[in-house]
């Protein structure tokens, strides 16, 4: 439990409990999010988000199931559903913001879950900040969205899992158009743990970077879709993105001086046979118009 204090707007006492983060302040009133997580004492119960309201005496006002998300304009937004994960525009453009659909009656899929790491039944959802609402692509059953959607060369992607039918997909699409399969494979080819999309040229790259050991000094990226390779990377080095059938990697090295730590971040570059093309000082970072420059 934490007490929060304030002697410059007014005077006010306003307690919020340790799963409670406090949003903003707005007409004399606390708006907190309370998330969502998991209890256990012998049973499983999903918390989902809710929206708590307070004056500055602590009362509440307000309850409500539901998320608060700043959209660009610098407003706030009540947003209806539950998502397991942050909401928010995908770098490259504004209007539409991406998540996955919360989970459902946890303790029904429990003991799957343990063993896959999937949440059967969650879906994509869609909120439109031009309309402000919420849509999703699919129904929640069969689908299973897996991983995070990205955003690339105007589309948004994203891998579907279905375990009954024993398929991984993966989705072309834009919320005023029809979802497009591009590529379709068996589970039983790519290790779901980490499995990841990552922009490609004017697509996306299926990559997995789990082949990590006991020996952490080296493990392997493999792709899947469009390119099948395996790169040899080191530990502190981290897939970026593919361009011109590289792909680009961040890394860097720790200098020790006494009590002084320093990090110097650089960029490499490998093409798909795991021959290094290149090694520079600087660190790529994502703008938000969507293309990659080196800093």
């Amino acid at each position: 439990m934490m007490t929060l204090t304030s002697i410059t707007h007014k005077n006010f006492l306003s307690v919020n409990e340790p799963d409670q983060s406090l949003l903003f302040i707005d007409d004399n009133k606390l708006y907190f999010e309370q998330d969502s997580n998991f209890y256990s004492d012998n049973e499983y119960e999903h918390i989902p988000d809710r929206i708590i309201i307070k004056d500055f005496d602590d009362h509440v006002l307000s309850n409500i199931q539901g998320n608060i998300i700043l959209l660009s304009n610098g407003k706030w937004q009540k947003v209806d559903g539950n998502f397991a994960g942050e909401l928010g525009p995908l770098t490259g453009q504004t209007r539409y913001w991406a998540c996955i659909s919360d989970y459902m009656k946890f303790e029904d899929f429990r003991d799957d879950y343990w063993q896959t790491r999937i949440y059967p039944g969650n879906y994509l959802i869609f909120y439109d900040e031009k309309i402000g609402k919420t849509f999703s692509t699919f129904p929640a059953k069969p689908n299973i969205c897996y991983g995070e959607t990205i955003f690339n060369n105007g589309f948004f992607y994203f891998t579907q899992v279905n375990i009954e039918a024993n398929e991984l997909k993966i989705f072309k699409y834009y919320p005023e158009q029809e979802a497009e399969i591009i590529f379709t494979c068996s589970l039983s080819a790519v290790n779901l743990h980490n499995l990841t999309l990552m922009p490609c040229d004017n697509g996306v790259q299926l990559v997995s970077d789990t082949d990590q050991g006991p020996n952490t000094e080296n493990y392997s990226v493999k792709g899947y879709f469009p390119e099948k390779f395996t790169l040899t990377c080191t530990e502190s080095q981290l897939p970026l993105f593919i361009k011109n059938h590289q792909m680009y990697f961040s890394d860097y090295k720790v200098h020790y001086n006494d009590d002084f730590v320093k990090y110097v971040y650089y960029t490499c570059s490998k093409n798909l046979n795991n021959k290094l093309i290149s090694k520079e000082r600087g660190l790529y970072t994502l703008a938000p118009n969507g293309k990659w420059w080196l800093s």
